[in-house]
C-alpha cells in the first residue's frame, strides 16, 4: 500500500499516513493547492492556496529582476541592495536575493478565516499595500527578469 501511494512522487505529506482502528495503514492524499496568477504594476505574481487543518496558507511570490553587476553600475547595485535591506522590518512580505542575483518577493500568510474569496483578496491586498513602494523603487534599479 505504501509503495503504491509513494509511486507518484516518492514523498508523503506530514500526517498523511496513519494506522486505522483495524490495524491497517491508511494514506490520506491531500488536495492539491489552488493556483492563480495576476499582474500588479507590471509584475507577475504567482499565488498558491494550500488547505490547513484550520484555514489555509496563502503563498504569494514574484520574480522582480536581477541586481546589476558591479561592472554594469556600482551605483544601481548599491541602491538595489540598500532598498532590499530597508525591507527587512516588513512583516507581510520578504524581498530576497536568490541564486544568480535574482530578486524575488515572497509572502507566506496563514489565514484562519473560512470565507475564502474575501480572505484571499484581503490578505493579497495587504501584502501588495506593504510591498508597493519597494516594488516601485526596485523597478528603477533592477535588470528585468527573464521568465
Amino acid at each position: 500500500m505504501l509503495a503504491a501511494a509513494s509511486e507518484k512522487n516518492g514523498r508523503f505529506e506530514v500526517r498523511s499516513v496513519s494506522v486505522g482502528a483495524d490495524g491497517r495503514l491508511a494514506v490520506e492524499t491531500p488536495a492539491p493547492p489552488s493556483r492563480f496568477h495576476f499582474s500588479f504594476q507590471g509584475t507577475v505574481f504567482h499565488v498558491r492556496l494550500m488547505p490547513l487543518s484550520a484555514g489555509f496558507r496563502l503563498q504569494i511570490s514574484a520574480v522582480l529582476g536581477h541586481i546589476p553587476f558591479t561592472a554594469e553600475s556600482l551605483a544601481l547595485r548599491n541602491s538595489a541592495l540598500e532598498i532590499i535591506r530597508a525591507t527587512e522590518p516588513l512583516d507581510k512580505i520578504r524581498f530576497v536575493v536568490a541564486h544568480g542575483q535574482q530578486v524575488a518577493a515572497i509572502a507566506n500568510r496563514d489565514v484562519d478565516d473560512q470565507s475564502l474569496p474575501e480572505a484571499v483578496l484581503h490578505e493579497t491586498s495587504m501584502v501588495l499595500h506593504q510591498a508597493r513602494p519597494y516594488l516601485a523603487l526596485l523597478r528603477t534599479v533592477l535588470r528585468p527578469a527573464l521568465e
